[in-house]
């Protein structure tokens, strides 16, 4: 019996060739856009998933509250972890990570260079914490000692011949020896930690220091025990972090810690779980916005598939009328109608297998430019992933059912007299229609939805990459990796500014939108418990020229005045924190490391807002510090350049740069690129999602002109008759015009009040935005109108165009 059903089904399908064809090209659009954003969704959802200890791993992180600013960071100080497992029972183990050069770092080895390898520190307790793969070694000795390391097998593969270099001695630029104590598998792509080398925290003398509890310059990990609860543990932390900072505040102020916090402020630690790690912003300081992203591509591959099943249903339910004979007759001769729904189910499940086979052809087409968009490198493993093929197959039933169901239980339901008298249709008035007339609407209210989605984003990201910043970043060279001038770094100046190719020049410790240290200044006469933190930037006194600050109180330092070795400039969110009257009259007496406390340091000048980091955030306070005497302090050089011939002007900085160091490595970016790369997140969240409103329209266009074909040609008797009374091909299509045409009204008032709440959601990550336009609404509305419209009146024209004695003769 299931085998006339099939042969059926393949026999209807064949006939139908449009009707399968708009069927199989939306459900295979619809299956391949998914797929990939589902693979991408279910990787960021799974980071750190393989770790073996997952459920018990937590990021010790800190919550406070400083000047009445609230603030959640995942850094910690070195003391913390050791008084943490000495204070709580409940902690099976702790680790501390530094990320100083996770970003990539250069190490010789017989004066052989390899450049940008992860080099971050941990404690020895790292892999009794963490999953890792040791190939050589011991992972309870590796790294016990100062300037010892592990590095990964790949890493050995770049440096050695042999596959077991315990022993060996590798430096980093500055002649800095670590000793190979151990060789680990790569780690996988999916962890929020990523390695090549790791290195002994014991090599940082200063995480010894019992006392550093505001040196927040690392991140802390703890193992609970099997059984412990942490929000319990949890609950204990305030406590603790009073029991240990107490006793130094009183030492360093004379105040008590309730004292020191009595204005509001506070300092405490909280636990985040390893899952939530990746997607939060507590070690990633620019990961706003990404766990909504993700969601929100994860919603739009469900939508996308879900509008794909939707076509399938509408235009089944459609096709009822052209099968009124076959399933009268099934029914006539006692075909139950369990068994019809059945036929149509298993008829959508062919069906969704054929799509799902071209949609998997599409994928691995798609797949290369996929990885280029969102910097991944994801290979689907059909046959070494033993979940794949089950899943896919599993995939495809499901897509099959939930597609095939509602049609199914329509064209069954049917009453055998009522089919073959001629008096079921597929007309809108028909009450068993109402229900495909809804999910037309809930088709184009979800396009309608992803396009002002991806509008606005489009408009956000144009608004950042074209904002008045403060400052001049266009054509300012970023040269990094300037330690191997040494002591030739005023040579290297003096020859540069001799080239009329290079306007300004100032070496600095970091670069806007890079990393600055956040660290607590004191104003000289107040009281001790009363330290304003701002991000501290050291630079050439040059600094206000190369990036075109504005000074709008005061002066800039400057080579002219002698005492200002000893002075400093603040940024207008500095100068209101600390509210004096008059700027110029404030000194500081407790000073940012590496400076000792034992100088007095004055505020020359104010200097405008710019925006130093991503506008996430808002303006913070800052101060700019002179570099002068402490060029060793500097990490990069800052160079502005003319609008010649910038390719030469880089060539000729190169070759003075080469002349200058010995075997090290030029690097170089554009500070304009680096503000660009702040948002990399939101450029690939917008390329998907332009892509996925292409494939949403696409898809609603494809079933749009699949039903009102096939009601135009239920009609043609009709239009032929209209036609012979003279009408114009205008008046026959404004019935159906309208008749979509308030569909899709409909679909825009249900679509606009939920597109505006997530867009104003997701707009609130940035201290900057875009405000929502009711333009883009507009906009959206006009152009799903527009769509529908050309479609209906594209296939009422070529209807009408037909001869009338033709088209009477159709039915």
């Amino acid at each position: 019996m299931y085998k006339k059903y099939i042969l059926s089904s393949i026999r209807f399908l064949s006939r139908k060739l449009g009707y399968t064809a708009i069927n199989i090209v939306g459900l295979s659009v619809g299956i391949a856009i998914s797929v990939l954003l589902f693979i991408y969704v279910f990787d960021e959802l799974t980071y750190d998933s393989f770790q073996e200890n997952k459920n018990q791993i937590h990021l010790v992180a800190r919550d406070g509250c400083r000047d009445g600013e609230h603030y959640n960071t995942g850094s910690t100080s070195p003391p913390t972890a050791n008084a943490l497992i000495q204070d709580f029972p409940e902690i099976e183990n702790v680790t501390r990570v530094v990320n100083w050069y996770a970003e990539g770092r250069y190490m010789k080895y017989n004066n052989e260079l390899v450049p940008n390898l992860k080099f971050i520190g941990v404690d020895s307790t790292f892999f009794d914490i963490f999953t890792v793969d040791f190939l050589h070694g011991n992972p309870k000795t590796a790294l016990t000692e100062p300037n010892t390391i592990v590095i990964t097998e790949s890493t050995v593969k770049k440096f050695f011949e042999t596959n077991n270099p315990i022993g060996e001695v590798i430096q980093t630029l500055a002649g800095s020896e670590f000793t190979i104590t151990g060789v680990v598998k790569d780690y996988p792509e999916n962890s929020h930690i990523q390695f090549d080398i790791l290195f002994s925290t014991y090599t940082v003398k200063s995480f010894a220091d019992p006392r550093g509890w505001f040196n927040h310059s690392l991140y802390t990990y703890i193992k609970l025990k099997q059984n412990a609860n942490a929000d319990e543990l949890e609950s204990k932390l305030p406590d603790f972090a009073k029991k240990q900072l107490g006793p130094i505040i009183q030492q360093a102020i004379g105040q008590s810690y309730d004292e020191f916090f009595s204005d509001g402020d506070y300092y405490s630690f909280f636990l985040e779980p390893l899952s939530d790690i990746h997607l939060g912003t507590l070690i990633d300081d620019n990961n706003e916005g990404k766990k909504s992203f993700v969601h929100i591509l994860g919603l739009v591959g469900i939508l996308v598939l879900f509008l794909a099943c939707i076509n399938y249903i509408n235009l089944a339910t459609a096709m009822a009328s052209t099968r009124q004979l076959e399933i009268g007759v099934k029914k006539t001769f006692g075909v139950h109608k369990k068994q019809l729904t059945k036929q149509f189910i298993g008829e959508a499940i062919l069906v969704s297998f054929i799509s799902m086979s071209f949609g998997m052809l599409i994928i691995e087409g798609l797949l290369p430019y996929f990885n280029n968009i969102i910097n991944k490198s994801y290979e689907i493993d059909y046959f070494i992933n033993p979940y794949i093929i089950p899943g896919l197959i599993l995939f495809s039933i499901v897509i099959g059912v939930l597609s095939g169901l509602y049609p199914g239980l329509v064209m069954s339901s049917y009453n055998a007299v009522s089919i073959l008298g001629g008096k079921v249709g597929i007309s809108s008035k028909n009450k068993k229609n109402w229900f495909r007339n809804i999910l037309v609407i809930t088709q184009f209210a979800i396009c309608i939805g992803i396009m002002i989605f991806t509008i606005t984003i489009n408009q956000q990201i144009k608004y950042i990459l074209n904002r008045d910043l403060g400052i001049d970043k266009e054509q300012i060279l970023v040269l990094h990796m300037i330690g191997g001038l040494g002591e030739d770094r005023s040579i290297f100046k003096e020859n540069l500014l001799r080239d009329p190719a290079i306007k300004n020049f100032s070496y600095v410790n970091s670069t806007p939108y890079r990393h600055f240290n956040e660290q607590g200044h004191h104003v000289l006469g107040r009281p001790d418990d009363q330290i304003p933190y701002f991000h501290t930037f050291w630079a050439d006194y040059d600094i206000i020229e190369t990036l075109d600050i504005e000074i709008i109180q005061g002066r800039a330092l400057s080579e002219e005045y002698s005492e200002d070795r000893y002075g400093l400039i603040i940024n207008e969110a500095a100068a209101k924190q600390i509210g004096e009257e008059n700027p110029m009259d404030i000194k500081f007496d407790i000073l940012p490391s590496p400076l000792e406390d034992t100088a007095i340091f004055s505020v020359k000048g104010v200097f405008k807002n710019f925006h130093f980091a991503s506008l996430h955030n808002g303006i913070e306070g800052m101060a700019i510090y002179p570099v002068k005497g402490m060029e060793w302090y500097s990490d990069y050089a800052m160079i502005k350049l003319s609008s010649g011939n910038i390719p030469e002007t880089v060539k000729e900085i190169k070759k003075q740069f080469n002349d200058l160091t010995s075997n090290y490595p030029f690097q170089y970016s554009f500070l304009d690129e680096d503000f660009n790369n702040l948002y990399q997140k939101e450029i690939r969240a917008k390329k998907l999602l332009f892509i996925s409103t292409l494939v949403a329209i696409f898809i609603a266009t494809l079933g749009l002109i699949g039903l009102a074909s096939f009601i135009i040609n239920k009609k043609t008797k009709e239009i032929g008759i209209r036609k012979a009374m003279g009408a114009s091909p205008l008046d026959i299509a404004k019935s159906l015009i309208k008749q979509f045409s308030v569909w899709i009204i409909i679909a825009n008032l249900i679509s606009w009040p939920v597109a505006y709440y997530f867009v104003n959601k997701w707009l609130n990550n940035f201290a900057y935005h875009v405000e929502i336009s009711w333009v883009v609404f507009a906009l959206v509305a006009i152009i799903t109108l527009l769509v529908a419209v050309l479609t209906i009146s594209f296939h009422t024209y070529i209807a009408s165009t037909k001869n009338p004695v033709d088209t009477l003769r159709y039915e």
